[in-house]
């Protein structure tokens, strides 16, 4: 099986699965089933584009998205953040999780720079979705041993 095949069995695999969390949280109310579907839509279309690079890739004999070392770094940093949500709150596993995610993703991340943007967009996005989800939205996040 070639790297791009690989690719879009992983990504039909998981849409699948994204449908399946999709159809769960359509049975919570609002304002409870907002995040979970902001999450599932923006993970589908990350699967959806990384679908299309592959298929794209197989047609033109490129290599497919999922089909190197950051891709799979990323996809493990993901699938942590998901497990460290409960054990650290929401906020803390959301500023690890980015900072690693973009540290991973960069070319150069033993550089004061890569780790200086990372920190800088860490702290954007955490910050975000605190002004989202418990200022604007009023949604109970989970907390941890932090905050």
């Amino acid at each position: 099986m070639t790297r791009q095949a690989l690719t879009l069995a992983i990504c039909a695999v998981l849409l699948v699965m994204a449908a399946a969390f999709w159809r769960a949280a359509a049975d919570l109310e609002y304002p409870s089933a907002v995040f979970p579907k902001v999450v599932i839509v923006a993970f589908a279309a990350v699967l959806l584009a990384t679908a299309l690079r592959a298929w794209a890739g197989r047609r033109t004999g490129g290599k497919a998205a999922l089909g190197n070392r950051r891709g799979y770094a990323g996809l493990g940093a993901t699938i942590a953040y998901g497990f460290l949500i409960p054990v650290l709150g929401m906020y803390t596993a959301s500023f690890v999780f980015v900072v690693t995610f973009l540290l991973l993703q960069d070319d150069t991340p033993s550089r004061p720079s890569a780790w200086l943007r990372a920190i800088a967009s860490a702290l954007l996005v955490t910050g975000a979705v605190y002004l989202v989800f418990d200022r604007a939205l009023k949604v109970m996040t989970p907390t941890g041993i932090l905050f």
